[in-house]
């Protein structure tokens, strides 16, 4: 069933959107809503954000946001619950919860509003109501009944015109036409490819004005599940200075050969390792018509699934990584081993293989986190191990962490890009030519830390245990971990431990934390908030969060 958004004000209906917050929240910032969509069959969807120290207190209250429906003579209509979806660019983003709004009559026009005069926040918004055309009510049994469902469709591909005229067989090109009558019928799109595919926006702007729309690439040598939020256009278009109509998204999945593919090798041999697929190199672009490109290579917090195929299965502790060309280096990428099949999910692109490596530290036999930590050791990083031995056969696992350590630590287990050493800058106590100081900028820029109230970060001081804990929940919220705790629950859960009133700031957090099995304490009735964390302890709780968040196996 095809559907087209009505914008004639006389065919519009509308739903005030009230925000209540539902959380001891005191603090002055701005509530601001994105991506509506009041849907044919009366569903509101779309994501409400927060900046500001409001934000940070919603976000650390762990608990979803209540919105209050009215109509537009300010009459309650039903209550829609939105979570926590994704930190940005130092805003927090809350998804609704789709809900039908009941009972309502679809006649009147309507906005959405958040006002709280008491903070001076006041956001409104007018939403137009979708409609499905009445000339095309029925259903070829190939396309859901909303239009929404999660059916596939393959446009047939046509081959690529290269500049002399001729067609390069290799590269698939969509039609823009074909797209988007695929995409009236789904909310995801198959398309089929050998290695490189070239996909006009102009067949997309429709998709993408909806939430959870994706494309689902296949290709000889990868699979690549695209979902169009992540595409700028008004960012891409600016860039390459055209509109949709000139631009078009380059895909490329390749064996990566030749002197490449030997360097690739000898990063794997540098770390006693064994390649268990071939190199696959994944690259996304945006072409104009008149040849300029743009790289899209940084998807924010969205973590983007592909996969590749092994050349045999794993023993049990093979991952994928990524090879960085400009620094000859591997780097761990959150990932999971079915079979031959490795999955794996970045916010970005690069050149991606499947590695297998075991690792033994003579001083763990026999520690509570020795299999814990040795899976860990094996997933690389940065041509080492995502947690780095002191010697060459130790761990020291009752050593103190510092907070760059720690922050490294989250940053690598998180597979986050880090940035060129030129680009840091954020605490006036991080030397921006410290190891430490490119890790502590993606931290920062991921929402992970804030640093002290006097702008200070102390890289080189121990992390106590209640800092430890909240960052570990902030890491776990930010790789998608749900926390549907009430206050009342989380009180209970930090009841059990008798120096629980030692906690200073970090008390939801590390009532989470708990009660997620990612931490137990320090003992059993003990958390001992003040002292300082160990080598151990954060890597035992990293290992936590990357299973519960399906980061690893």
């Amino acid at each position: 069933m095809r559907r087209t958004v009505l914008r004639k004000l006389a065919t519009v209906t509308a739903v005030m959107l009230v925000v209540s917050l539902l959380s001891p929240v005191l603090a002055l910032a701005d509530a601001y809503f994105k991506d509506l969509r009041y849907q044919a069959d009366g569903t509101v969807t779309g994501q409400v954000y927060f900046d500001g120290t409001v934000g940070t207190s919603v976000y650390a209250s762990g608990q979803p946001v209540t919105l209050s429906v009215y109509d537009n003579e300010g009459n309650f209509l039903t209550p829609v619950t939105a979570t926590y979806a994704t930190y940005s660019e130092g805003k927090y983003y809350y998804a609704f919860n789709p809900k039908a709004i009941p009972n309502y009559s679809l006649h009147n026009p309507i906005k959405l509003q958040y006002d709280n005069e008491e903070y001076s926040v006041n956001v409104s918004q007018v939403v137009y109501r979708e409609s499905s055309d009445s000339g095309d009510s029925g259903s070829d049994g190939s396309e859901s009944g909303s239009g929404s469902g999660s059916g596939t469709y393959s446009p047939s591909p046509s081959p690529s015109p290269t500049p002399g005229g001729e067609t390069d067989p290799d590269v698939t090109v969509i039609d823009a036409d074909d797209l988007k009558e695929a995409f009236h019928g789904s909310d995801k799109v198959t398309l089929r490819f050998e290695e490189a595919m070239e996909i006009p926006f102009s067949g997309l702007t429709e998709a993408m004005a909806r939430t959870g729309t994706m494309l689902s690439l296949t290709g000889d040598h990868g699979t690549y599940e695209l979902p169009l939020s992540v595409l700028n256009l008004p960012l891409i278009s600016k860039m390459l200075n055209t509109g949709a109509a000139g631009l078009t998204l380059s895909l490329t999945v390749t064996k990566v050969t030749g002197e490449e593919a030997e360097q690739v090798a000898a990063a794997v041999a540098r770390v006693n390792g064994t390649a268990l697929s071939d190199p696959v190199r994944f690259e996304l672009l945006a072409v104009s018509a008149d040849g300029k490109k743009l790289s899209l290579d940084n998807f924010g917090s969205t973590y983007v699934k592909r996969t590749i195929t092994m050349t045999r299965e794993s023993d049990g502790l093979a991952t994928v990584v990524q090879y960085l060309p400009a620094t000859d280096a591997l780097t761990f990428v959150p990932s999971v081993i079915n079979g031959t099949t490795a999955t794996f999910q970045r916010p970005g692109n690069s050149i991606y293989l499947v590695l297998e490596r075991n690792t033994v530290f003579a001083d763990l036999n026999g520690h509570w986190a020795e299999a814990d930590i040795e899976l860990l050791a094996s997933k690389l990083l940065n041509g080492r191990e995502i947690v780095e031995g002191t010697a060459a056969s130790n761990f020291e696992p009752n050593r103190a962490i510092t907070r760059a350590e720690f922050a490294a630590l989250l940053v690598k287990g998180l597979g986050l890009t880090v940035p060129p050493a030129t680009a840091v800058g954020e605490f006036p106590d991080v030397d921006p030519d410290a190891w430490h100081a490119v890790y502590i900028f993606a931290a920062k820029n991921a929402g992970l830390i804030e640093g002290y109230e006097d702008g200070t970060f102390r890289p080189d001081r121990f992390i106590n245990r209640e800092e430890l804990l909240a960052l570990a929940y902030r890491a776990y919220r930010f790789a998608g971990g749900q926390a549907d705790f009430t206050l009342v629950e989380l009180a209970t859960t930090l009841a059990r431990f008798e120096d629980a009133e030692e906690l200073v700031w970090a008390q939801i957090e590390t009532g989470a934390v708990v009660a997620l099995g990612l931490s137990q304490g320090a003992e059993s009735n003990k958390l001992d908030p003040a002292a300082s964390a160990n080598r151990a302890e954060a890597a035992v709780i990293l290992k936590r969060i990357l299973v519960k968040t399906g980061f690893i196996q």
